[in-house]
């Protein structure tokens, strides 16, 4: 005397490894084997839009014909060790119902460091201080310092308009953390 209907999504899984603090640009596929014509308004969704997320074409709903397939950018920036995976849904924009999943599965690999800085700082006192950056590239661009943990390192001022050579002072604090003998935070420097 009932009848229940079960719709059933597989996920798809892909495992990366990204250096922590690297970009890295990967491509889904979405297909449509649906064979009754109907196309599909679809729209991408995150799970975590600092860890996983899309370029501005990426962003928009999109049209995928019956028996069609298409390719779609994803951009993976892992900052931390801690969170390592991520979820990105497929969703018909018309319906809200689930389309497609990925399952996105990152391991961060130990970046290049490129300059150590020792900080001298009293526990439970804040500490102000700043370093010295110089754009290398030939051309003017607007760079992001970004803190792996806020934590232990604020940076005051974390998008930087820089002209081609051009040297700045970028400055931080270190808020009052109550922790003894060393810590070591990465701070990614990075183009938008």
């Amino acid at each position: 005397y009932l009848t229940w209907k079960f719709v059933i999504h597989s996920i798809n899984y892909i495992n990366l490894s990204v250096n922590l603090g690297s970009k890295k640009h990967e491509k889904i596929v979405i297909e449509n084997n649906l064979s009754n014509g109907d196309t599909k308004l679809l729209k991408l969704y995150s799970e975590d839009n600092k860890l996983v997320y899309f370029g501005e074409e990426e962003s928009t709903p999109f049209t995928l014909l019956s028996q069609e397939s298409t390719e779609k950018n994803i951009i993976v920036f892992p900052k931390n060790y801690k969170n390592t995976r991520c979820i990105v849904n497929c969703v018909d924009n018309s319906t809200g119902e689930l389309f497609m999943t990925w399952l996105i599965k990152i391991n961060p690999q130990k970046p290049i460091i490129d300059e150590i800085n020792t900080v001298n700082c009293r526990a439970g006192i804040p500490t102000n201080f700043h370093y010295e950056f110089t754009n290398n590239l030939n051309r003017y661009c607007v760079l992001s310092f970004e803190s792996e943990s806020e934590d232990f390192i604020r940076i005051v001022d974390t998008k930087v308009m820089f002209n081609a050579k051009e040297r700045k002072i970028i400055n931080m604090t270190a808020p009052s953390t109550y922790f003894h003998n060393q810590k070591e935070i990465l701070v990614f420097i990075y183009d938008d």
